[in-house]
């Protein structure tokens, strides 16, 4: 587990961009989630540093979390080769592609689980050591999701967060839920960026929709005057 440093950031300077009673209420927000997770560690857990749009939203949110006083942390996980042609195929399959694995195989087979489940056991050796009872451990994408079990038997509260669906079922989509599902249901909660990419068969009282946020200082939404358009996005959900 690599774990990525994060540089705090002063939620304040959203007074600028938001209307002062979006500002008030993001502020009231902070505050609440400061007190809530007071004397735990709220960590974020993805597959990578860079590339991505994840890591990408990360970088730009965390440090508000950390600024507002609440104790952040963020780990990615470092599996080896063979994990990540699994988790790219997983992925595929969860927006309903199929990728083809080869003559007379499984998109996802034995050796498939044995080479994820192998990859996370590692991985979770060493992060569970860092977890305390009571912290709370968002696990980002499919990647992390076998994680779930070891986390939730170290006294963590475990919620996983899907950022990649398929607006349609299909037969690529039912094969990775079943691969999935077992680690997925084993988190407190999950959460989705879109309706759609909720799977059947999960408890609704546990799913949350949250879409996808935007950081207003990012450079890229940031006003260039030699453009004749600009993206001068606030940072509120799309």
């Amino acid at each position: 587990m690599q774990e990525i440093t994060i540089s705090p950031l002063d939620a304040s300077r959203f007074e600028e961009v938001l209307d002062p009673d979006s500002a008030r209420s993001f502020a009231q927000a902070l505050d609440d989630a400061q007190e809530a997770l007071s004397g735990r560690t709220l960590w974020h857990v993805n597959s990578t540093s860079t590339g991505g749009g994840v890591a990408e939203m990360l970088h730009a949110v965390l440090g508000y979390l950390l600024g507002a006083g609440i104790e952040t942390r963020w780990g990615a996980i470092e599996g080896n080769e063979e994990f990540f042609v699994v988790t790219k195929r997983i992925h595929h399959l969860l927006h309903g592609d199929d990728p083809d694995p080869g003559p007379g195989t499984a998109p996802l087979g034995p050796a498939e689980h044995d080479i994820y489940g192998a990859a996370l056991e590692s991985e979770a050796e060493a992060f569970t050591a860092m977890v305390r009872p009571g912290d709370v451990v968002i696990l980002h994408d499919p990647q992390t999701a076998g994680l779930a079990p070891y986390l939730r038997s170290a006294g963590a509260g475990v919620i996983w967060n899907c950022h990649v669906g398929s607006d349609v079922v299909n037969d690529a989509t039912e094969v990775v839920w079943s691969f999935l599902r077992p680690f997925v249901e084993a988190t407190h909660g999950q959460v989705f960026s879109r309706h759609q990419y909720i799977w059947p068969g999960l408890d609704r009282s546990w799913v949350t929709v949250i879409p996808p946020c935007i950081d207003a200082f990012t450079p890229k939404n940031q006003f260039q005057e030699d453009l004749s358009s600009s993206v001068y996005a606030v940072a509120v959900q799309e």
